[in-house]
């Protein structure tokens, strides 16, 4: 389903997570501490160092070979234009509306030859209510644009293999090494600031653990490249 040695692991919820405190209840009975026990040494280990990721309107930065990487908070009010700079010369820009609340500035990373930003984006929605989108582009090329999906967001590596979350029609799905995983959730918080914030991915060196839900189903969800697997 994944690419060799990356696995999903998908525990059914009775109902949403409360947060205030963190506390969700799997149907099968486990609780939270149960669930997230499964896993544990792998969710803390740290990322790698070529990964940064921010939830502040920090600048982040990153070396590629022997180049500096750099994007640093330039919004001003409610409109921003995201630049990224090689050793000072800019490289990349995109017009990017402010979140207001949460970082512009997700991801700066590299993996290979390559290069990553994630930008979290103002978006309005049909009924006028503000939500946030997430936009990931690789050596300036927007995914989004070029495979057709609506959003992308929670770029990481997993074993060093490219992950990030898609929505296309309207569905969210995963994409691990290229390979695009339809999971059909209908919703996968991220984000989230403040309390809110305890929903988000949580992020590790060869995993990533999220909340979904698919219809009126919640699941606490796993994937990764666990140790006992290699």
């Amino acid at each position: 389903m994944l690419p060799s040695g990356i696995r999903i692991e998908e525990h059914p919820l009775i109902s949403r997570p409360e947060i205030e405190p963190l506390v969700f209840m799997g149907l099968d009975g486990q609780n939270e501490v149960q669930l997230l026990r499964t896993h544990a040494s792998e969710l803390h280990r740290s990322l790698r160092p070529e990964s940064y990721y921010s939830i502040c309107g920090c600048s982040l930065w990153v070396m590629q070979g022997g180049g500096k990487l750099e994007i640093a908070d330039e919004q001003s009010a409610w409109d921003a234009s995201a630049a990224i700079t090689r050793d000072g010369a800019v490289i990349f820009e995109v017009p990017n509306r402010s979140p207001g609340v949460t970082s512009p500035y997700r991801v700066l990373a590299v993996y290979g030859d390559h290069w990553v930003v994630e930008l979290a984006e103002r978006t309005e929605n049909p009924d006028a209510s503000i939500y946030f989108s997430g936009r990931v582009f690789v050596d300036g090329q927007s995914l989004n644009d070029k495979y057709g999906y609506q959003e992308t967001f929670g770029f990481q590596t997993i074993a060093g293999r490219p992950f990030y979350f898609y929505r296309r029609d309207s569905q969210i799905g995963v994409a691990a090494d290229g390979q695009e995983v339809p999971l059909q959730y209908d919703e996968v918080p991220h984000y989230g600031c403040c309390s809110a914030g305890a929903l988000n991915p949580r992020i590790a060196r060869n995993m990533i653990a999220f909340f979904a839900r698919r219809d009126d189903r919640w699941y606490y969800v796993e994937i990764g490249a666990f140790e006992e697997n290699r």
